[in-house]
């Protein structure tokens, strides 16, 4: 079944491309730049624990190796795939697979984040009226979670060959 054409699709030639209004691509341009920043923050910042995942949860000695071995190597990747997105998000040209991975690995550690923030314990979750009641902060951070999913699901179609 073919899909409609969405904000992120590929091109017969095999490349992607992504068609989104300038306000939106600042706006995320912007949201990398916090990205970024948190990832540059201490290791035990709670925001960024999902982005950090222990391999050995019921062992702290061996979890604290594995993440010293494994967190620069994590943390490089991040840092790369997040100037590809600025690459991304800043120009209208065709992009390659390698592309736009790091630009849906990218949009996947925002959701993360955000889900953090959000306290969100799965794919189910939602907030309650009484949560967003006079609390137009978190309502902006559920609107924004639930986009980088969208437009996650659009990348993820676009790269298994669903839009075409």
């Amino acid at each position: 079944m073919r899909r409609r054409r969405g904000p992120v699709h590929r091109e017969p030639n095999g490349t992607y491309l992504v068609t989104l209004d300038d306000t939106t691509r600042d706006a995320l341009l912007g949201f990398l730049d916090e990205l970024e920043g948190l990832l540059a923050s201490s290791p035990d910042d709670h925001r960024i624990a999902r982005l950090h995942p222990g391999a050995y949860p019921l062992d702290s000695e061996k979890n604290d190796e594995w993440a010293g071995y494994m967190r620069p190597e994590l943390d490089a990747s991040r840092k790369a795939a997040i100037e590809t997105a600025r690459h991304v998000l800043s120009t209208h040209d065709p992009l390659d697979e390698s592309q736009i991975m790091a630009f849906m690995r990218v949009l996947n550690s925002l959701r993360l984040v955000l889900g953090t923030l959000l306290g969100v314990e799965s794919e189910e979750a939602e907030p309650s009226d009484e949560t967003l009641e006079g609390n137009d902060h978190m309502a902006a951070q559920w609107s924004l979670y639930e986009f980088c999913g969208w437009l996650l699901e659009w990348t993820v179609g676009a790269l298994s060959g669903e839009d075409l």
